[in-house]
């Protein structure tokens, strides 16, 4: 039932989302701008708020652009996403901050995300 909820507000959001979905990849393109177990990290590498970040995980990416609840969209990307690939995670964060997680793969997702927002990126 939830599934089904979160893909009519996306049919509905379709190009909100689009925009801040390549809004946050082009925020965490950069590897040095990506980060895990927080959402955001100051130019020293410790845990801050949005008003001081310089490094983003990819949900605390996509929340810089946009109200948590209008970015649903997310996590039905990436539960499609996790089956497609064959991943052990159900939870966007977990992935963003297994140790095996690579800047690549998150930036592999968030391509996956655009394209899912019926989107392209640009190289």
């Amino acid at each position: 039932m939830i599934s089904m909820i979160v893909r009519t507000w996306n049919k509905f959001w379709r190009g909100h989302n689009l925009s801040v979905a390549i809004a946050a990849y082009k925020r965490i393109k950069d590897p040095n701008n990506w980060t895990k177990n927080a959402f955001y990290r100051d130019e020293n590498d410790e845990p801050t708020s949005l008003q001081n970040a310089k490094k983003f995980c990819i949900l605390g990416s996509y929340k810089c652009s946009s109200a948590t609840e209008e970015i649903l969209f997310v996590l039905d990307a990436f539960e499609r996403y996790s089956k497609k690939k064959g991943l052990k995670y159900s939870w966007l964060m977990h992935f963003n901050d297994a140790p095996e997680t690579t800047h690549e793969d998150v930036i592999d997702f968030m391509k996956y995300a655009i394209e899912y927002c019926g989107g392209k990126v640009d190289e």
